[in-house]
């Protein structure tokens, strides 16, 4: 048995397919068969076919062959994709007898793969910047590898806090929602390279940071089937503090005897976690406690804590929902106006970073007038008249429970009224009365006219007025008196 290579050294590129042949001679003195073998990795899916052979169809063993004949075998290959290059695969190939499985010959060989190899490498021209800056990156690609990287191209896509100002060379594409920029570098031979030079600008709404990545890159080329990534370089994001608190309303109303609730929103407009000191400016109001609302509905829980602090809050928009709970005095006065403000101040930050709003607390309480609208013509005893009694809320709260009672002179009889009272509205017989509302609201009225008859054998020029009180209560059932 006799092996021959017409190669024992090749060289290939990934992906590429490669034939071996190899000639196999019988010198044995009798017919015979041999069995192909070789070490070749599977992932290069070696395989061996006879060589003027159209079918394509491996094969294990040659055909039989006559003593001091020859064959040529091929073996087939295809190098990974993943193959680096410069990397050398030494394999054999081993023929075997059928008839005599002692008689073996091996032949060495070697693939030695030729492989563009893209590396990059990215900088960043300073250490440090702040929101809306604008700063450097430098991006070079260099084709380490022996063979041409054909249609190169580089992709690099940008950290959300950055984006691209301009570059040299342009990216032929650059896709904003995504801040993706692609640049066309040709073909970069054996340790060629190209550099890119990036204006970047750190976004307004840029987070604060110790070494964050501008970005990640990747390139690609048609020579290799995988691309390959690198990292973007890092950089330092400053510090921008802020503080901003609002107030839900600007203006709530109250009733003497209520307790209040007054919403405020503290947020963080800050680039990095902040926490916030709370403090009340309210001169000549009633003191008010600021209450965490842990679950922002706006209403006191038993179990809300008081707080003159907030948590630390996300930057760029974290809240923290607050209550001031304040107790409305009953002896409040209507109309009376206090001013809460809220005071916000930045607890890391140098200096005094601080924020306020307000809303005015407007104490709203009932004040009726009983107004008597009586004739003003002559009347003789004997005679019919009538007069109206006239209810006017001049507060600014709901009026609620009024009783007007009245009292008549003896020189007057009670006929009738509209609308018409009860009897249990009359416990005078006919001397007095009792008008009951169930409410009045700001600003309204209520009439009640009341039909008399005077009395007969009253002394000429006899002025008769007519007597009444009033009582009320708001909606906290607070007690007044009015005339």
């Amino acid at each position: 048995l006799q092996l021959a290579l017409r190669r024992a050294a090749l060289a290939a590129q990934p992906g590429q397919a490669i034939q071996l042949p190899l000639v196999i001679t019988n010198a044995g003195n009798k017919e015979d068969q041999f069995r192909l073998e070789t070490d070749l990795p599977a992932e290069y899916q070696p395989t061996f076919s006879q060589s003027g052979n159209d079918t394509g169809m491996p094969i294990f063993v040659t055909p039989q062959m006559q003593r001091g004949s020859s064959i040529e075998v091929v073996l087939n290959a295809r190098v990974p994709e993943s193959a680096p290059d410069n990397q050398q695969q030494r394999f054999l190939v081993r023929a075997a007898s059928q008839a005599d499985s002692s008689v073996t010959r091996v032949a060495d060989a070697s693939l030695t793969v030729v492989a563009a190899a893209l590396n990059a490498a990215s900088n960043a021209l300073q250490e440090h910047v702040q929101p809306g800056d604008t700063f450097t990156q430098r991006i070079t690609v260099r084709n380490q590898g022996s063979a041409t990287a054909r249609q190169t191209r580089a992709d690099f896509v940008f950290n959300p806090d950055f984006e691209l100002v301009n570059a040299t060379p342009a990216p032929i594409q650059y896709d904003r929602p995504s801040r993706t920029a692609i640049w066309s570098l040709g073909d970069l031979e054996s340790r060629d390279n190209r550099e890119i030079t990036v204006t970047l600008r750190a976004v307004p709404e840029a987070i604060a940071g110790t070494s964050k990545a501008v970005g990640r890159g990747t390139m690609r080329t048609q020579s290799l089937f995988i691309p390959s990534n690198f990292d973007g370089p890092t950089i330092n994001v400053g510090r921008v503090a802020g503080a901003r608190v609002d107030a839900v309303s600007k203006g709530l109303t109250a009733t003497p005897g209520d307790t209040m609730y007054i919403p405020f929103i503290v947020r963080n407009p800050s680039n990095y976690p902040e926490s916030f000191e709370l403090r009340i400016v309210a001169p000549g109001a009633p003191q008010a406690t600021v209450y965490a609302d842990t679950n922002g509905d706006g209403r006191h829980q038993d179990g809300e804590p008081a707080v003159t602090q907030t948590a630390a809050l996300d930057p760029r928009g974290g809240q923290y929902p607050i209550l001031l709970g304040v107790d409305i005095p009953r002896s409040t006065p209507d109309r009376t106006q206090f001013a809460y403000n809220l005071v916000t101040r930045a607890m890391n930050a140098p200096g005094r970073v601080a924020s306020e709003d307000s809303t005015v607390l407007t104490v709203a309480t009932p004040r009726v007038r009983v107004r008597a609208e009586l004739p003003n013509s002559e009347v003789k005893p004997g005679d019919t008249l009538f007069y109206r009694l006239v209810l006017v809320n001049d507060g600014g709260g709901l009026a609620k429970n009024l009783n007007v009672t009245e009292q008549l002179p003896d020189a007057l009889e009670f006929i009738s009224s509209s609308p018409e009272l009860s009897l249990q509205d009359m416990p005078g017989g006919g001397r007095g009365f009792v008008w009951r509302v169930a409410e009045l609201a700001p600003g309204d009225t209520q009439v009640l006219q009341v039909t008399v008859r005077l009395r007969q054998n009253l002394a000429a020029d006899a002025v008769i007025t007519p007597r009444h009180t009033l009582t009320y209560q708001d909606s906290n059932s607070n007690a007044y008196r009015g005339q």
